[in-house]
Order: C-alpha cells, then structure tokens, then sequence
C-alpha cells in the first residue's frame, strides 16, 4: 500500500508543479487521465493481468515522463510479464531519474533490481565485417528499432522470443534474419553479407515503324558513281580527229573522181570509141588524158575509201560511248516472291 501511495504521489506532484504548454491539455486533465489509468493499471497488476496492465502503465509514462513511480511500477510489470531486457531497461531509466532528482533511496533500489535481472538476461551479440559497417548508409534494425553498431558489433539484452534482425545499405540487397531468443543466453549472429543490387539496364527504344512497301520490286541503283562518272565522259578525241580526216578525204576523193568523169569525157569527144588515128601530138595528148584518167580513178577511190573508214569508225567510237552511258544502270530487284538483279542498257 505504501509504494502504491508513494507511487501515485510521484505521479502527481510533476503535474502540479508543471504549467500547461501552448496547445496541449491543462494539467488537471493529465491528471485525471494519468490517475484513471494508474488506478486500473495497479489492479491489474495485482492480479497478475501484466500483459493488460503494461500498456496502460506504459501510456502513463508517456503522459508524465519525470513520473517516477510509475515507471518503477512498469519495470516490475515487465519483470512479472516475463519481459525481462525491458524490466531491466526501465530499472536503469528509473535509476538515473532517480539521480537526477536527489531520490537516492529509490536509485539504490532500481539499481539493485536491475543488476538481479542481469544473469538472466537473453543477450544478442551481432558481429559485422568491418568493410559493411563503412558502408556508406549501412543500417542495422531490430524489430524495426535503429541500432547502432560499436565497433562492428552489436550487443543488446531482449526479451526473450522471435525478433527480427535487418541489414540494409544503398545499392545492395538487403538481408533479413529471424533469431529466437532465450532468457539466460547469449545468441551470436555472424556471415552477414549484402550483396549487390541488380540495375536492370534502361528499356531498349522501340524499333521505327516500317513505311509501307510497294507490291513490285524496287529498283536501286548498285554504282552510281561509275554510271555518273561514265554520264559525264564525252566522245574520245580520236574518234572525232578521225572523223574529220574521213570527211576530208571523202571530199578530195569525189574531187578527183570528178576530174576522173571529166577526163573520160574529153577523151571520149576526141576520139570516139577509141578507134580514131591520130597524130603523134594528138596520141601523146590522148596519152596524158589516159594517165589523168587513170590516176583521178585511183587516188579518187582511195581516198574515198579511206574517208569512209575514217568515218565509219569514228561513228562506231560514238555510238559505243552513248550506248556505255546508256548500258551502265544495274538494278537489284526485290519483291515478296522475287530478287535478282537487272543490267538495263542497249546491246
């Protein structure tokens, strides 16, 4: 009955003293809140309702942190709930309130419950490589809680049963464990590794839409350089300097067959069927006649003989270089059902 006053004493007197914060409730209501859920708190600790009475003592605590008693009463909650690392924890919070307040009698007795709690403690001990803890944003949690690692290890009495052990870091998979604790015994955890996330690469871009084909082939030209090449040579001078030597020996050679009809003429005036007699100075004019006639015939078809040549082979020399420009086109052809390759020209 005694703690139990002392206890509610405790609670009371912080909220007396205290002053009502800007938007938060007046102490008087605090007061009933906090007394109201102590008082059905204390009776369901009596009874032995710890798992019903810690939550309401805890809540207690939260309304009037320098509440001394109640958190007094909370570790003995935890401590007959069988929760004993938060039994143990709340001693030493209690401890050093006590402290703090010059309640040394009520320190002594925290410090002594707690250091009774210490061999039955269940113990986690997680040993870290030291390249992970210098990680940059590696994170160890334990139900949730942010711990911190102490040189690569983490050593923490819990409550006894499941917890949940979790170590993350940015760009690695983190890894989850599950330990199950037991009161009086130390749980090492070790071989934790964090691997490297996988990056998928960026979503390739999606191909261009295909223009529509055309039904029939499709010619394309294979070398247009050689056929604009050839479309840019002209006839070969040769041919053209052979075609004028032929024209001009054409015109001396129907000059001199001119003369040739000429000369038969006259001869054939003076002496008419070639029968007559004549004199010595006739037959020496007939003779020379004769010699003019036979030399216009000769040199007149020789030279138009060689004209024509001339001209016929510069006409080949022409022709032949059209029909190379009009000859060099070849087309491949592609169709649904069809390929092969067109040489489009003259022959």
């Amino acid at each position: 009955m005694r703690e139990r006053i002392i206890g509610f004493v405790s609670l009371l007197i912080p909220l007396l003293v205290a002053g009502p914060a800007a938007g938060q409730p007046r102490p008087s209501d605090k007061v009933r809140e906090a007394k109201a859920l102590y008082d059905t708190a204390l009776e369901e600790f009596d009874g032995g309702r710890y798992e019903s009475a810690c939550p309401k003592l805890e809540t207690v605590t939260r309304l009037v942190p320098e509440a001394l008693g109640a958190k007094l009463t909370l570790a003995s909650c935890y401590e007959g709930w069988g929760r004993l690392a938060s039994a143990w924890a709340e001693y030493n919070r209690a401890a050093d309130l006590a402290a703090a307040t010059k309640q040394g009698e009520r320190e002594r007795k925290a410090l002594r419950s707690a250091a009774a709690l210490g061999p039955r403690l269940a113990r986690l001990r997680v040993v870290l490589p030291a390249s992970m803890v210098a990680t940059p944003g590696f994170e160890v949690r334990i139900d949730g809680a942010l711990v911190t690692p102490k040189e690569g290890t983490v050593s923490l009495p819990l409550d006894a049963g499941s917890h949940v052990l979790e170590f993350t870091a940015p760009g690695f998979e983190g890894e989850r464990r599950t330990v199950m604790m037991k009161d009086g015994e130390e749980t090492r955890v070790k071989g934790v590794h964090l691997s490297r996330a996988f990056t998928p690469s960026p979503p390739a871009e999606p191909p261009p839409v295909n223009p529509q084909k055309p039904s029939g082939p499709v010619p394309a030209a294979v070398n247009s350089e050689q056929n604009s090449g050839a479309e840019g040579r002209g006839a070969p001078a040769w041919a053209w300097a052979v075609g004028g030597v032929g024209i001009a020996a054409l015109g001396v050679g129907i000059g001199f067959v001119v003369d040739w009809a000429d000369a038969q003429g006259e001869l054939e005036a003076r002496c008419p069927g070639r029968t007559c007699e004549l004199g010595e100075d006739s037959l020496a004019s007939l003779t020379s006649m004769g010699d003019r006639w036979n030399r216009s015939l000769g040199v007149g078809v020789g030279l138009g003989a060689l004209g024509f040549g001339c001209v016929v082979a510069a006409s080949v020399a022409l022709v032949s270089n059209k029909r190379q420009k009009d000859a060099s086109m070849i087309m491949p052809i592609a169709g649904p059902k069809m390929g092969g390759v067109v040489w489009r020209g003259l022959f």
